[in-house]
């Protein structure tokens, strides 16, 4: 939100409640905007130079003040409402618009650069409600699905600093998480066998690679149960809570790499060797970001989202959907 002397006070306010109390609080004349009827009827159309006519005070030293309280309240991290995570509406209006920059095919080395201009890193959070903000204005959720690997890419150094939660065991974002360094072991068993296999791949040791391929395949598939407990336990708690674009994105990426697994193993059998290996080479990829995505974004979010009841309804209902490869 640009602040000026022609924003109106109830926008203001609307956009950055605990300014209210600022308000009130810095000037005895400004007490009446704590009155709701008065917000509701004069607010709309009173503008901040009025309100600083009001006040006997100087235009540009009100805005000065008011965009130092809206930094002070962002670098806190905390709203003043709720105890809920505060995103501050200025950054959040400049990474929508480097995401928008993403989405019209703008230069990524540029969009990089106006990112590292703004003057903090983005969180998980801010990730997560940067794409339901563009969905709900209508973007197509196919469209943020086809470039969130690319949102990845233009914030990735501000997400790896992040720390990756490090939950107790019995929690169910550790045992997620135990489940993806399981995933990552048959990654990298499967990305060994297709190196042996020569670069490009060559036919006749595909073939002879068949057996291997097609355990390390059916191991791979396990990878369902985990999206599933994801799909099931997970993405309705966020839904409850507001946060939908996530699961909605996800969701579908995780029946990408369904499908993509059942071709790979489809091909196998058929004796398609050639056309396997490239169809293997695009699930492995899409597992890997996926990985990331829920360890930098989804996980930090829903840690920050969800109440420890919340974690204890997606612990209870686990054992009935079971686990990939290990045992919590």
């Amino acid at each position: 939100m640009n602040i000026s002397s022609e924003t109106k006070i109830h926008d203001l306010l609307a956009a950055y409640p605990f300014l209210e109390d600022f308000l009130a609080g810095r000037n005895p004349r400004y007490k009446n905007l704590k009155n709701p009827l008065m917000r509701q009827t004069i607010g709309r159309v009173a503008s901040l130079g009025q309100v600083a006519g009001i006040g006997g005070e100087s235009i540009a030293n009100l805005v000065e003040d008011l965009r130092g309280e809206i930094e002070r309240r962002g670098r806190e991290g905390f709203s003043a409402f709720a105890g809920k995570k505060y995103i501050d509406p200025i950054k959040q209006n400049r990474l929508k618009e480097i995401i928008q920059g993403i989405h019209r095919g703008e230069d990524l080395n540029k969009l990089k650069e106006q990112f590292a201009a703004l003057s903090q890193g983005v969180t998980a959070t801010e990730i997560a409600d940067l794409e339901q903000s563009l969905m709900d204005e209508g973007m197509p959720e196919k469209e943020v699905r086809r470039l969130c690997d690319l949102h990845v890419a233009v914030f990735e150094d501000s997400l790896g600093a992040t720390p990756v939660p490090d939950m107790p065991p019995g929690h169910p974002v550790h045992t997620f998480m135990l489940e993806n360094r399981e995933t990552e072991k048959i990654i990298a068993r499967l990305t060994a066998l297709m190196r042996e296999c020569g670069d490009p791949p060559k036919h006749a040791r595909l073939e002879l690679e068949q057996d291997q391929f097609l355990r390390h395949l059916a191991d791979l598939d396990k990878i369902n149960i985990h999206y599933t407990r994801k799909e099931n336990q997970l993405f309705p708690l966020l839904e409850k809570h507001g946060v939908t674009a996530p699961s909605r994105v996800m969701w579908a990426i995780h029946d990408d790499i369904r499908g993509l697994v059942k071709g790979a193993k489809r091909q196998l059998a058929d004796r398609q060797f050639t056309e396997m290996a490239a169809t293997l080479k695009d699930v492995l990829s899409q597992i890997g970001l996926m990985i990331y995505k829920e360890e930098h974004i989804l996980f930090p979010m829903s840690l920050d989202v969800l109440s420890e009841e919340d974690w204890l309804v997606v612990r209870q209902g686990e054992a009935a959907i079971g686990y990939a490869w290990i045992k919590p």
